[in-house]
């Protein structure tokens, strides 16, 4: 199936930030006066863990009441003080988008990553002239939004006379697409649980993302 639009994920599908990100977590859990388990940390799967395990993971222990201040270090460091020296587009992405650029094909990115570090990304890395454009389903002012309405808006709105496809590397990403009523890619190479993204039996399965080329 060939589409004329696509709808990427970013973390796990357009780009590898799982480094940077267990440095902002590793940043916070020193700030405290631990470190995170070794072992958790090479669990790339733990990087979609809840931020309440990833709490219990710091070494030693430290007691409930830190928890808030742990999430605001992370928040702090990824999104004010990391300049992300290890996020890279995958292999094959960057010539995939300039190609899609040039054909005129729209290239938007609907993310879980908060706006104000998606856009510190985008324009620190020279990466924004890649896209259409792009929606976080947390705003600035923090307003969580659901990755289908985003979809959605984009189906009914910018993307309305296009057959788009949404590309993800999470079982969340292909039930969002679904119940947008549009064809999901799943990414195995990214950093989601692979048996949960199959078991959702997404259009599509890409091992490498040289691979996306060819539905375009």
């Amino acid at each position: 199936m060939k589409y004329n639009a696509a709808i990427f994920d970013f973390d796990g599908t357009l780009a590898d930030t799982g480094s940077d990100v267990w440095k902002s977590i590793e940043y916070a859990a020193v700030k405290l006066g631990g470190h995170i388990d070794g072992g958790f940390m090479k669990d790339a799967g733990n990087l979609g863990a809840s931020m309440e395990d990833i709490f219990k993971a710091v070494r030693p222990t430290l007691p409930d009441r830190f928890f808030y201040q742990f999430k605001e270090e992370i928040k702090h460091h990824y999104r004010s003080v990391s300049e992300y020296p290890d996020t890279d587009l995958y292999p094959g992405i960057e010539a995939l988008l300039l190609g899609m650029k040039k054909e005129k094909i729209p290239r938007f990115i609907v993310s879980a990553k908060p706006l104000i570090a998606l856009e510190r990304i985008l324009y620190m890395k020279k990466w924004d002239v890649l896209f259409t454009g792009w929606y976080s389903q947390e705003t600035e002012d923090g307003i969580k939004i659901s990755k289908r309405v985003l979809i959605e808006q984009l189906k009914k709105c910018i993307l309305a006379g296009f057959r788009p496809v949404y590309v993800g590397d999470t079982y969340t990403d292909v039930i969002a697409a679904r119940e947008s009523h549009i064809d999901c890619i799943a990414a195995v190479y990214g950093d989601g649980n692979v048996d949960k993204l199959l078991s959702e039996k997404p259009a599509h399965v890409i091992l490498k993302a040289s691979e996306l080329e060819a539905f375009f």
